[in-house]
Formats: structure tokens, sequence, C-alpha cells
């Protein structure tokens, strides 16, 4: 019997696995690419706690095999960086030190075996500040990454005091047409509220099916005086059917909640949306003297020509609301609505041009109207469609149509010591729950008179904190 070739047999197994190793050693990296999968919600166009985003790496070998460096610890980190390019997250820093190799054959994919979930927190554990974020997903191994840009909306802490309230107003209570909801932030404490802190922050709109963000949800000041209320959102929406309405802030805590219902059901034949353009200067607000100009643009959705019919000669209205919830104008009330029949077209690449009235910032009782936030309503009735804007008017005149009878100043005098008297100016509200708005940049005079009543000293007081506020709600309010 002949000799056990074992030594052969190892020597063969040996040189087999030695070549193996330098095919896979051998291969090019540059074959490798890294793609990954980004899910997010498709119900909203933002990620958030409740609907995170999470990534699904893979490698994706496209030549001959190839063994890869690989962190086992770290297969893939994800990397964040903010709207101006700076790093807020870097996946790789807590990442232990370990490396062994990864053996892809010859057009093989290796794919996470789970997602990668986005905290939007930082390294400390801290939400990150709601934006717009690029994430990238990593493979420390080769420094192959891809990345999806995003945007975020955390949790974010407001003071405990504040108060949303929502007004929705009609045009009458009859008529059908749009409704608009202003959103107002109230301060209903004796003492201001800093909001120069609160981290940036939009509200989310739920209407119907549509979901969108919207603008800040404490507007641009950064301090709300005692008793300020402000108009910082609107809402508008020509309903057809029952419509469910949402506002909610970053974090999912719903400030407003209800079902719109039109006084009877119907349907819009037209597929369109209106667009309004106002004369308004980025410089500065509307002021005494100023007239408000507004185009309106009828504008298809639909790839094909749409037949429009008018039955009635109001085919655009416009109406104006203030920040108190209150109609101060409305196009209807000067003219009669005739019933025609005027048949035109629509077409996909040309808006159709309505006309709108100007506006001069009087009220529909003649009287110049307050300073403030202006809502304006545009809309084509029969086609329930509704557009809205806002303008800022300012006036440091008193337009003389304010009744004040039931506001009350009274003024009291201490003396702290021998040279120096202490005044304590109390403005009282004596009739029900009212509005109080300051035209002037300070909002007391103080004028001292001798015995002759010839005013000998006049200083002003409370500047800059009332001035053109959008307004005041007044129970009693003193200032020493």
């Amino acid at each position: 019997m002949g000799e056990k070739p074992q030594g052969r047999i190892l020597l063969v197994m040996g040189l087999l696995m030695a070549s193996l190793f330098l095919g896979f050693a051998s291969a090019d990296v540059n074959d490798v690419r890294l793609e990954a999968t980004f899910d997010k919600s498709a119900t909203q166009p933002w990620v958030d706690p409740v609907h995170p985003l999470e990534i699904t790496p893979s490698l994706v070998n496209q030549g001959d095999a190839v063994t890869l460096p690989n962190n086992p610890a770290c297969e893939f980190v994800l990397n964040v960086f903010n709207a101006t390019g700076v790093k807020m997250v870097d996946g790789g820093e807590a990442c232990p030190l370990r490396e062994q190799g990864l053996d892809l054959l010859a057009g093989e994919t290796f794919t996470a075996e789970s997602p990668l979930t986005w905290s939007m927190k930082d390294a400390d554990g801290r939400w990150l500040v709601s934006g717009q974020y690029t994430v990238e997903v990593v493979h420390p191994g080769t420094g192959l990454s891809t990345s999806t840009t995003v945007f975020a909306q955390t949790p974010v802490e407001l003071p405990s005091a504040l108060v949303y309230s929502v007004d929705w107003v009609q045009r009458t209570e009859t008529e059908l047409g749009a409704w608009v909801g202003l959103v107002s932030l109230h301060n209903p404490t004796v003492q201001a509220l800093d909001l120069s802190e609160v981290a940036p922050c939009s509200f989310e709109h739920t209407i119907g099916d549509t979901v969108s963000l919207g603008p800040s949800c404490i507007g641009p000041q950064t301090t709300l005086m005692p008793g300020e209320v402000v108009q910082v959102d609107e809402l508008t929406l020509s309903p057809t059917s029952p419509t469910s309405v949402q506002l909610a802030l970053p974090g999912g805590e719903i400030v407003h909640e209800r079902l719109i219902e039109p006084l009877q059901d119907s349907e819009n034949p037209l597929d369109a949306t209106l667009s309004m353009t106002l004369n308004v200067d980025e410089e500065r607000p509307f002021g005494q003297g100023d007239v408000l100009v507004a185009q309106l643009d009828l504008v298809s959705r639909s790839t094909e020509e749409q037949d429009l019919t008018f039955t009635s000669s109001c085919r655009s209205e416009m109406w104006v609301i203030n920040d108190l919830g209150e109609v101060v104008f409305d196009s209807r009330s000067a003219k009669t609505c005739q019933t025609i029949e005027l048949e035109t077209s629509l077409s996909p690449s040309q808006p159709l041009s309505l006309t709108l009235p100007q506006w001069n910032f009087f009220d529909q009782d003649g009287c110049r109207v307050a300073p403030g936030t202006y809502t304006v309503v545009a809309e084509v009735p029969e086609f329930h469609l509704s557009v809205i804007e806002t303008v800022a008017y300012r006036d440091a005149d008193p337009n003389g149509c304010d009744g004040l009878a039931e506001i009350q100043l009274t003024t009291a005098t201490t003396w702290l010591d021998d040279d120096t008297l202490q005044l304590t100016n109390t403005v009282t509200n004596l009739g029900p729950e009212a509005y109080l708005r300051m035209t002037q940049p300070c909002s007391f005079v103080l004028d001292f008179q001798n015995t002759e009543d010839v005013s000998v000293h006049r200083f002003q007081d409370v500047c800059d904190a009332y001035d053109s506020k959008t307004s005041a709600m007044l129970t009693t309010v003193a200032r020493s």
C-alpha cells in the first residue's frame, strides 16, 4: 500500500485559499458603490419624531470579487449638515476602532441588516432646531457616501402662558363662499414674554387630505408685551363638502381643530387656482394716503383647455379683514350683482385676468382704519376658489372713530423721598373686554405744569413697546 499524500493535499488547499484571497484583495474597490433607500412619510413633506427618516444602505459590487475594509461595530454611519453646510452630527465619533474584511463576490450586493433611523438630535441628545438638513450615510471603511436633503420639524418649547386662538370669518352668516381663519397669539399675563430664545418653528396645516407647512408659530416678534395679541397665521378654504382643519405645532401638539361644513354640498368643475399680486413695498408698510391695488389671475392646473360659464356679473370679489376678525371692506357692498351668462375658456398656458377693486384703507363706515395687519381675500365664488394675502398698515394719527368712552386713565403720585416723585399711570377698561391699539411710538406722555397751567417739563414713556402693535387686550394696565 502506498503512502497517503496528505502533505500534497494540504499544500494544494493552501494554494487555492491563497489564490482566492489574492483574488478578493486585488479587485478594484472603485467598482463598488454605495446606494441607499431614504424612506419618509408619504403623507407629509417633512420628517418629525413621529414620522422619522429611515435609511437602508447597500454596497453594490459591479466588478470582480473584492475584500473591503469594514468596521463591524459601525458598518454605516450618518452625518448631518444644516442648510449652511455646517456639520451638526458626526456619526463616526462614537464608533469603536475595529476592522475586519468584508468580502463581496462579483456582482454581489451587501445590505444593512436593519435601517438606520435619523434621531434628529445632536451628540448630546438635544433636538436639532427645525429646518432643512442634508443627511449623509457613509461606509467608514471605504469612505463611500450618498445623501439626501429633508426638512425636519422638531419639538419646540414655548412660554407656557402663551395662548393661541383661531377666529373663523365669512362675509355674512348666510353667504356661500370662502372661510378665513385668523390665527392669533396672545400674552394674557401682566409681564412681557421673551420669545428671542424660542427655536425656529413652523405651523403644520392639515386641511382635508392636504398637508403643508405654514409660517413661523410665533411670527417675527421677539417680545410679546402684556396683553398683546398678534396675528401669526391665516388659513383659507372654500369647501364644497365637509372639510376637517387641523393646526399643529412641531412635535404634534394640536393648536386648533374644526370641521368646516358648507351650507350645501357642491362640486367644483374647474381645475384651477388663484394667484393674487399686491402693490406691496417691501421697504415700508402701507400708510395714510396709500391705495391698495390687487391683480387676480385664474391659473389652470389642467393640461387641456377648460370651458367656463359665469352666471353672475360679480365674477371676482375682494374683501378685507382686520386682525380682530372684523370685515372692514367688501367689494359687494359697492355694487349689485346681475344675472348673466358669460362663456369663456381657460388655457393651460395663459391665465385669465380678473379685475379687483382698489382699497384706500377706509372701512365700510367711512373711517380710516387703525394700524395693524389686514388680510386681503380674493375669491371667485362660482368656482369655490379663494386666495389670501396679508398687508401691514401704519398710521400715527388717531382716526377719530374709535370709541374710548369706557377706557379710563388715572395717575397716582407717591413721594419716595424729598427729591423723588413716583407716578403710576393706570389704564382701566370699565366696560366689556376690549382691545386698545397704540398708534404712537410712546404709549404715555407725561406733562408737568405749573400753577398757571404752563408746561415746565414733558417727557414720553413706554416707548417702542406697543408702537403699532396689532392690538392689546385691555383689562387694567399700570405703569410706574
